[in-house]
C-alpha cells in the first residue's frame, strides 16, 4: 500500500505537475496579466465613433472637432509625447469649453501644446479651421516628438506660400510628408479644411507613429 501511495504521489509530482504548469504558462491561466498598450478600437466608445462620422461628412471644421480627433487617434501614443506645457496643466477654467461633449478633449490637446488659448483666456471653440491653421497644429504635434522630425520630407514647390512667409515651415511639413495634398501646386491656405481631410492626415499620422 505503501509503495502504490509513494508511486501515485511522484506520477503527480514529475508527470501531471509539469504538463499543467506548461499548460497554464501557454494559455495564461491563472498567471498574472501583463500590462500592453490598448489598441484604439478597444477604448473608442459609441458616442465618439457617432461623432467621428459626424466629423468626417463636415465640410468645415471646427476646432473643438480638431481637439476632438486629436486625441481620439493619438491617445494610445500619448505616453510616447513630450508635452510642450512641461507639466503644467491647462485651467480648468476656460471659459467658453465648460459642458461641451469635447471639453476633455480640448484640455488635453491645449495640455499638450498642440492647440492655444487665446490671449483673453478663451478657446473659441466654434471657429472654423483652416487649412494652413491646421497645417500649424500638425506641425506642433511633430514637434513634441523629437525622433521623428525632419524625416521623410520630399522636396515640394508650393506655389501660394513663399518660403519667408510665416507658416511655410509648417505648410511644408505637412505636404512634404503627404499628410495634406497640394492641387495644382497650390496650397489655399484660407480654405476652410475638411473632416475627410482632417480625419485622412492623422490616420496616416498614425500609421507613420506605428512604423
Amino acid at each position: 500500500m505503501l509503495l502504490i501511495k509513494k508511486f501515485f504521489l511522484g506520477f503527480l509530482k514529475y508527470f501531471i505537475l509539469p504538463i499543467f504548469l506548461v499548460y497554464i504558462s501557454l494559455t495564461g491561466c491563472i498567471t498574472t496579466k501583463r500590462y500592453k498598450v490598448p489598441k484604439q478600437s478597444e477604448i473608442i466608445s459609441k458616442k465618439e465613433k457617432e461623432n467621428i462620422f459626424e466629423i468626417l461628412s463636415s465640410q468645415e471644421v471646427k476646432r473643438k472637432d480638431i481637439a476632438f480627433v486629436l486625441i481620439y487617434y493619438l491617445r494610445d501614443f500619448l505616453p510616447f509625447f513630450e508635452p510642450v506645457s512641461k507639466g503644467r496643466s491647462v485651467n480648468d477654467n476656460i471659459s467658453d469649453i465648460a459642458g461641451l461633449k469635447e471639453e476633455e478633449y480640448i484640455k488635453k490637446a491645449v495640455n499638450m501644446g498642440w492647440m492655444r488659448i487665446m490671449p483673453d483666456g478663451k478657446f473659441y471653440p466654434y471657429d472654423e479651421v483652416k487649412r494652413f491653421q491646421f497645417a500649424i497644429i500638425l506641425y506642433r504635434v511633430f514637434g513634441s516628438l523629437v525622433f521623428l522630425q525632419n524625416s521623410g520630407q520630399e522636396n515640394v514647390d508650393i506655389k501660394d506660400v513663399h518660403p519667408s512667409d510665416y507658416i511655410y515651415n509648417p505648410v511644408f511639413f505637412v505636404v512634404s510628408h503627404k499628410l495634406l495634398p497640394l492641387v495644382n501646386g497650390y496650397f489655399y491656405r484660407n480654405k476652410t479644411v475638411t473632416g475627410y481631410e482632417v480625419c485622412l492626415a492623422l490616420s496616416k499620422l498614425r500609421k507613420m507613429l506605428k512604423k
